[in-house]
């Protein structure tokens, strides 16, 4: 039996942790190595809350060494915040189970008068054959927070320096060994209680709201009027316009804008309503209807409605004017937006903003009509909080059915009045927030590609395996370029234009590709050989790979034929080598800056590494506007 063990050997499982992480013969372990990177960087989620809101605060870490136990004291102000809970992510909370668990045992309390939280963790089998230490980047808990005021910010703190508070260790080895204490860099933990929710209690008596109405940014009085009321504890506003006067300027040349502006509004819930007849005759002038508020604005080109289909579906093909059309953004009430915050929690996340909702509806003689998916990209934004700082927000996420938040194509903008905006393009409706994640790879710190990896991990486009590590010249496979390319342009749903794919006849249907090779047929990104197959598993040469990205940039709009495909390749020394199917599309790539050469040579047919893979899709998205540069 290792020696760490027989010492714990008879002691209650409750004290297993404690006794091992709190032995006063232990050294300190220091802030940070004294040289290069730490040992462990441990994370804690920041949020935002208003008081009598509920938070859950994700603790994670990135371990470049093997963890076998660890001890965390976190201190916060009792005045501003509570904890009211602990749940453990990795590890088995209960004594006598913990024992067992292949992922260990974890104990934990909550002292509320002091305000401390304590957490241990040991893998029980530590020091022998079958040891399972921690490795990577893993959520070790979740801290569930209760905002009660006042208003302002707050910290959850880490004291360093006391092996009492802060202590992860690592394995030992050998009969008298003790285990190695690591170095370990602490980040994040703010915590923001900001003005009162909404949500709480019943809704005030709402105020007139005002509206503006612009077309092609010229303000038309009178064309428009906004009606608020309350729902609950919740304030609806509803713009609807006059869709006679409207009609009248649409259908004049250059009128490509309907825009209808909610000032000095508090509402939950704001809905811009229209009618068919007015849609209908702005798709034929290709234009669109934009609707702003405070805390989020839509801009709905007419065509994505695709009215005539709608009025199909209502079996109101005579009746336009009489179908209402509505574009309603809300903020997520408390149940939303709880799911989001646990969503948050379990992956290590943090979120940066009230999640919202947007909506597009038809209603004709009681029937409704959802309209919630798009064939190109619609842009929508999400005003940053006051107070929270824009460089921490990561990217947008769409809040899945199956509760996981996903990413969603996001740029940060700086609106003219200083405050931010995060612009957010996606082809379908749905329940979105702002994320805050700070990803970390182990084995990227001299890599060409390190910014562009550490860019779309902290993204959730790419990530490592369970030791941390990309694996950067590590060949990508045809799946697992297609999963990238299409977590890259935050395209989920397995099918476009209600068209749903048949699988590849080698792409088995509880495959981890099987929806993603789906969607990514669907949307005319992928496409199988002639006798049938996806060769899932096969590596992706750099020739195809630009053809895939020449399909994806049509999603945006797409590039412009390469005129003098022969021209632009002939600059490389390889240029010949390039296949006649996919000259277009490499030239168009390079021309696009997503494809780069490397000592003169394009090297078209050779297989494409995982680094490679991840640079050129982010300079695709980069070079379409859907994220920052």
């Amino acid at each position: 039996m290792p020696k760490i063990l027989r010492i714990l050997k008879g002691l209650p499982l409750m004290l297993l942790a404690a006794a091992l992480l709190l032995g006063s013969a232990w050294t300190p372990p220091a802030a940070a190595a004294a040289a290069g990177e730490p040992d462990v960087r441990l994370i804690l989620g920041d949020t935002s809350l208003s008081p009598g809101e509920a938070a859950s605060v994700p603790v994670k870490i990135v371990a470049a060494r093997g963890v076998s136990s660890y001890n965390v004291q976190i201190e916060y102000d009792p005045a501003r915040i509570q904890v009211t809970g602990i749940t453990p992510i990795y590890g088995n909370a209960d004594p006598a189970l913990g024992a067992s668990d292949p992922k260990g045992y974890f104990t934990s309390r909550i002292d509320s008068k002091e305000g401390t939280v304590r957490a241990a963790w040991l893998d029980t089998s530590a020091g022998s054959a079958a040891e399972h230490p921690l490795a990577g980047e893993q959520v070790l808990f979740i801290v569930e927070v209760k905002a009660v005021g006042p208003v302002g910010g707050t910290a959850l703190k880490l004291p360093a320096g006391n092996s009492e508070e802060l202590l992860f260790a690592g394995s030992a080895f050998g009969e008298n060994a003790l285990p190695d204490i690591l170095s370990v860099l602490v980040t994040g933990g703010n915590v923001s209680v900001i003005s009162a929710s909404r949500d709480n209690g019943p809704a005030a008596t709402p105020k007139p709201a005002a509206v503006k109405v612009y077309l092609n940014g010229q303000e038309q009085p009178s064309y428009a009027e906004a009606s608020s009321t309350a729902d609950g504890s919740r304030t609806v506003t509803q713009i609807k316009v006059d869709n006679t006067k409207a009609l009248e300027l649409i259908e004049q040349e250059n009128q490509s804008r309907l825009t209808l502006a909610l000032e000095n509004s508090s509402a939950d819930r704001v809905v811009g309503v229209l009618n068919g007849t007015l849609v209908k005759a702005m798709e034929g002038k290709g234009a669109e209807m934009e609707v702003k508020t405070a805390f989020a604005s839509y801009v709905l080109p007419a065509k994505m409605i695709r009215i005539d289909k709608v009025a199909e579906q209502l079996k109101a093909a005579d009746s336009l004017s009489d179908i209402t059309i509505s574009v309603a953004m809300e903020e997520a009430d408390a149940a939303s937006a709880s799911k989001a915050g646990a969503a948050a929690g379990k992956q290590g996340v943090a979120l940066a903003a009230t999640p919202v909702e947007f909506t597009v509806a038809a209603e004709y003689g009681g029937q409704r009509v959802n309209i919630d998916q798009f064939s190109g990209y619609v842009e929508r934004s999400i005003a940053v909080p006051a107070g929270v700082d824009a460089s921490k927000i990561t990217t947008a996420a769409v809040l899945s059915k199956d509760g996981v938040l996903k990413h969603i194509p996001t740029r940060i903008i700086r609106e003219t009045d200083g405050s931010y905006a995060a612009i957010i393009n996606s082809m379908s409706n749905s329940l979105y927030t702002l994320i805050w994640n700070e990803a970390s790879l182990t084995d990227l710190a001299k890599h060409w590609s390190r910014a562009d990896v550490s860019d779309l991990a902290s993204r959730m486009i790419v990530q490592g395996d369970v030791q941390g590590r990309f694996q950067p010249n590590r060949m990508i496979s045809r799946a697992e370029f297609a999963a990238v390319l299409m977590r890259g342009l935050g395209l989920y749903n397995g099918e476009s234009d209600g068209k749903s794919a048949a699988l590849p006849k080698d792409v088995p249907s509880a495959s981890w590709y099987a929806a993603t090779v789906r969607s990514a047929q669907a949307y005319g990104l992928v496409s199988g050989y002639a006798d049938g197959s996806f060769q899932p598993a096969a590596s992706i040469s750099r020739a195809e790979a630009a053809a895939i990205l020449n399909r994806a940039a049509a999603l945006r709009g797409g590039v412009q034929e390469q005129a003098g495909a022969a021209n632009v390749l002939k600059a490389y020394r390889d240029g010949g080598r390039v296949g006649a199917w996919a000259q277009q599309a490499v030239a168009s790539a390079v021309n696009a800056g997503w494809i780069k050469g490397s000592g003169g040579e394009l090297k078209p047919n050779a297989a494409l590494t995982r680094a490679e893979a991840a640079a050129m899709i982010r300079r695709l998205l980069v070079q379409n506007e859907l994220i920052n540069s």
